[in-house]
């Protein structure tokens, strides 16, 4: 473990190094609590399906790189990413973002939200000066 990334109500994050790839990465470390390892699993299959459906991350979502147990915490090894929206706010006094910003960050979830599957039926209208979006 290199550091502490953040914490929360299921557990911590932390970044360490892979020594397979020698990469760092970050893993989530579950509470040893039976709700939080049940909603975990949940989020396994999310991830893996994820990467089943876009092997070469050509649409940029989170891939799971390992999963393992360890004392009865379930510990989720990913690609160590950036800042949080959150913590990238914070930083920053709580700026809002410029809306050219904004829509970056549209087009780059809804690029993410296509390699679902089953596919999900969106609607993008941005013909007004109101812009709609549906799943």
């Amino acid at each position: 473990m290199i550091r502490l990334l953040g914490q929360g109500t299921f557990g911590k994050v932390v970044e360490a190094r892979e020594k397979r790839r020698n990469k760092r990465v970050a893993i989530k470390i579950i509470r040893s609590v039976q709700k939080y390892r049940d909603a975990s699993k949940i989020e396994l299959r999310v991830l893996e399906t994820l990467k089943a459906n876009d092997q070469d991350n050509r649409n940029r979502c989170i891939h799971l790189r390992d999963c393992f147990d360890f004392r009865g915490h379930i510990c989720i090894v990913m690609d160590l990413l950036g800042q949080s929206v959150f913590d990238f706010l914070k930083s920053n006094n709580f700026v809002p973002f410029p809306n050219s910003q904004i829509q970056n960050f549209a087009r780059q979830l809804f690029t993410s939200v296509a390699c679902t599957q089953p596919p999900l039926f969106t609607t993008w209208d941005s013909t007004d000066s109101e812009q709609f979006f549906m799943i």
